[in-house]
């Protein structure tokens, strides 16, 4: 009575798949009968069928060989990430099967079913860094990047799944080579979206950022800002902001504000005010910054909130360095109390930022401890890079050679002061140590000998 008159059974229906994917996936399997294998689990009949034995897909994926069964198994697999459920072994379950396909999987197969690997591509990332798996699923997503790309040259959503997990997990070198990669195809057949085209600027640049690339994360920032779409996206609202950053620290100096899209984003321009007052403020002076370092401190909740405060902290500091470098100009000397109130610093903080303007870029500052008072000491006429640091050095080492034969004389002097005197007040004696000591205090400035 069940099959005659209500039809097969829920459980003859998945039979009924099983034997589909057995027959089309063997080893006399032809490209015509995976076709038909793929339009017959493509139907919303069979979909339906997958989604009503979800909680039994787990053991019917045990009976599909791979890589044969490529094409059926990431049919049932997606099945499986459409409905995850929420425990911690189910989906630690997921990740590793997950990751065993995408190593065992046919690349001609994938290309057939691009739409259920995006999906499990994005289940397999979400659910990676809810467990916080970030870094063991990025070699499962870059062999997953490699196999379901028709060229090495197209575009496809595991480049976004696998940039994201570098990113979470702190992980951007390892990122580097895929950003660099040229990029000039998107095939729909690959199951990408529109989404996925803006995520990789995104996430592209940002690997620059985190790496202290600018310039090249600003030209990334600027290809997400120019891709058409047909309706306002935070996406672009977030690579805008950014790419407000990363302007000015790409050159040193504000460049201006870089151009908002217009129609259909206009409507989001109001949620970059904040940004954009920033160039404005950075581009109008190139040397006093007093009202753009008070607007990000001001708003450094927003910042925060917008995941930003990083760069904005970055520019910062950068726009510290060079009101230091313009005081430098100006100031041959001035008391420390009063650079760091010029600065709007304690005097802690102005000595680390004194510090980190000297480091980076080869400024001399002396201050006394004596009455706290700093000297800016200008270059050599001349001298290069190189020349510098190499002076720097050689008065180093100088210092230390010093100190090496102060202690040795301090050593043996605490031995037998008695016999040191002696010697050293005696008439000299050819490789005697009353001639050692001459030596010594020949080389040494007098009030080092003092």
């Amino acid at each position: 009575y069940q099959r005659r008159v209500r039809g097969p059974g829920r459980l003859a229906k998945m039979e009924v798949v099983l034997n589909h994917i057995q027959e089309h996936s063997g080893a006399d399997r032809s490209q015509d009968s995976l076709s038909k294998l793929h339009r017959f689990l493509a139907t919303p009949a069979q979909q339906s069928v997958l989604a009503e034995n979800a909680a039994t897909l787990r053991d019917h994926l045990g009976t599909i060989e791979l890589p044969a069964g490529t094409l059926g198994y990431g049919f049932l697999l997606a099945a499986e990430a459409d409905l995850l459920p929420s425990e911690l072994d189910r989906q630690s379950w997921f990740l590793e099967t997950a990751a065993a396909y995408f190593q065992k999987a046919e690349s001609a197969q994938l290309l057939l079913c691009g739409a259920k690997v995006a999906k499990i591509c994005e289940v397999f990332v979400r659910v990676s860094i809810r467990l916080g798996r970030c870094r063991q699923g990025i070699r499962a997503m870059q062999t997953a990047l490699e196999v379901s790309r028709p060229s090495t040259s197209c575009l496809t959503p595991a480049h976004v799944g696998f940039l994201q997990l570098c990113i979470k997990g702190q992980f951007y070198h390892a990122a580097l080579p895929v950003v660099e990669q040229r990029i000039v195809e998107v095939d729909v057949t690959t199951g990408i979206k529109g989404r996925d085209v803006l995520l990789y600027f995104l996430y592209s640049g940002r690997v620059m950022l985190a790496l202290k690339n600018f310039k090249q994360a600003c030209q990334l920032f600027s290809m997400g800002m120019s891709v058409p779409c047909k309706c306002a996206n935070a996406i672009v609202l977030e690579i805008h902001r950014k790419h407000c950053f990363a302007a000015f620290l790409a050159t040193r100096a504000g460049t201006g504000v870089p151009q908002f899209p217009d129609c259909p984003h206009s409507a989001l321009r109001s949620h970059c005010s904040l940004y954009e007052q920033f160039c404005q403020l950075t581009k109008t002076d190139q040397w006093c910054y007093s009202d753009a370092i008070k607007l990000l401190e001001e708003n450094q909740p927003k910042l925060v909130q917008h995941t930003n405060w990083g760069l904005a902290k970055q520019c910062l500091a950068l726009m510290r360095d060079r009101q230091i470098l313009a005081m430098q100009k100006g100031y041959k000397s001035i008391p420390l109390e009063r650079f760091a109130r010029k600065q709007g610093l304690s005097s802690e903080a102005a000595e680390a930022a004194l510090l980190r303007v000297a480091t980076r870029h080869g400024t001399r500052v002396k201050i006394s401890q004596h009455n706290s008072m700093l000297w800016f000491e200008d270059e050599e006429q001349g001298e290069g890079e190189n020349q510098c640091y190499q002076n720097r050095q050689a008065e180093l080492t100088n210092t230390f050679d010093t100190l090496c034969r102060l202690q040795q004389t301090n050593a043996r002097m605490a031995t037998n002061p008695e016999h040191i005197k002696a010697v050293h007040l005696s008439s000299p004696t050819p490789g005697g140590a009353a001639e050692e000591i001459g030596a010594v205090d020949e080389e040494m400035e007098p009030c080092t000998q003092e």
